[in-house]
């Protein structure tokens, strides 16, 4: 090894999930059978590998601040500027909808985002 890079990499966070749903199409792609030798399994994630760069394959990243806020509530408090009144920068004059009920419409959203994703990737 002629250099080494040292890189910071967070245990959390979106990177990681997009990481585990590449890893999960590379599994469901190209690793969903058995093969004998290690050589025939490089050649084959090498060839996926090839493949999904030349068509620029991308992670669809769906996962929004608003549904982080409903998912880990704990981790992603809300800021400051939404207890302020509105004309000091908070929250939105005219906003009818009480803070739990839009918290459940968003979630509702979010699941049916979520539906719709898992719907479509099934064969």
């Amino acid at each position: 090894m002629a250099k080494l890079d040292l890189h910071y990499t967070p245990n959390h966070g979106s990177w990681l999930n997009m990481a585990e749903i590449e890893l999960r199409v590379l599994t469901g792609q190209c690793l969903d059978r058995r093969m004998a030798e290690v050589r025939l399994v490089e050649r084959e994630v090498k060839a996926w590998v090839a493949e999904r760069d030349a068509v620029h394959a991308t992670v669809d990243w769906r996962f929004t601040t608003a549904d982080a806020r409903i998912k880990l509530k704990r981790l992603y408090p809300v800021a400051q500027s939404d207890a302020l009144p509105p004309a000091l920068g908070g929250k939105r004059a005219g906003a009818k909808l009480g803070a739990t009920e839009s918290a459940a419409r968003a979630r509702q959203r979010a699941q049916k985002r979520i539906r719709a994703k898992h719907s479509s990737h099934s064969p």
